[in-house]
């Protein structure tokens, strides 16, 4: 927001707002993509078969792990540690790429004036005479 006049702080906090936001949806989704698949490729084919196709294997089994036997309980649990696993290194790679854009910035001075009149409307009021009725009416006009 440095380079920016005062002014437009405000349009601009509120674009900044919303893609915080949208990255923020963006780094959920592909979070719960990752888990998935690898959820897919490394849970016991015994333990897949007591779900219907087409659920989302990674949050209808988590309420069903507790009540599993050893071994099976186990395998469950790796492959979902080893799935987190992946999804760690993922993001890590990805916070890794906004470390480095980071390095492409340029350095900008900080504004030392202020907008005292941000959100501030005048209210200017104005007589309107109507001549053949002779009434006045006031109005209000903000600027």
């Amino acid at each position: 927001l440095a380079p920016l006049p005062p002014e437009r702080n405000a349009a601009a906090l509120a674009f900044f707002a919303f893609v915080r936001s949208f990255a923020q949806t963006w780094g959920i989704t592909i979070s719960a993509t990752i888990l998935q698949n690898e959820l897919k490729k490394k849970l016991p084919a015994a333990f897949v078969s007591q779900f219907p196709g087409g659920v989302e294997i990674a949050y209808a089994a988590i309420p069903v792990v507790g009540n599993l036997q050893e071994p099976l309980r186990t395998q469950v649990r790796v492959a979902f540690a080893d799935s987190m696993s992946i999804i760690w290194k993922v993001m890590v790679g990805i916070s890794g790429l906004g470390l480095l854009a980071v390095l492409l910035l340029k350095e900008v001075p900080m504004h030392t004036q202020t907008d005292d009149k941000y959100g501030l409307h005048v209210a200017e009021e104005t007589v309107v005479v109507d001549a053949e009725k002779g009434e006045s009416k006031r109005t209000s006009v903000s600027s």
